[in-house]
């Protein structure tokens, strides 16, 4: 009787497992699928995004706060 007990009680964890791994991986694909595109018109605003290296070339800033965008510009 103690190996059937056992058993059972492993198929309970094993239960237990795959539902929190069904979460889970519910969870990953809703974050990796694309979200919704933004289409964009002639003569909207926008923010431009700078890389970097080039925030600092051209604001002369370094680190935390170096803008990361820049606009409002005309598309």
């Amino acid at each position: 009787m103690f190996g059937l007990e056992v058993l059972s009680d492993a198929e309970q964890y094993l239960r237990v497992i795959r539902d929190n791994m069904r979460v889970a991986q519910s969870r990953h694909r809703v974050m990796l699928t694309p979200q919704k595109r933004i289409s964009f018109e002639v003569g909207n605003y926008g923010f431009l995004e700078v890389p970097h290296m080039r925030s600092e070339w051209r604001f002369n800033m370094k680190g935390k706060l170096a803008p990361r965008y820049v606009g409002p510009c005309k598309m």
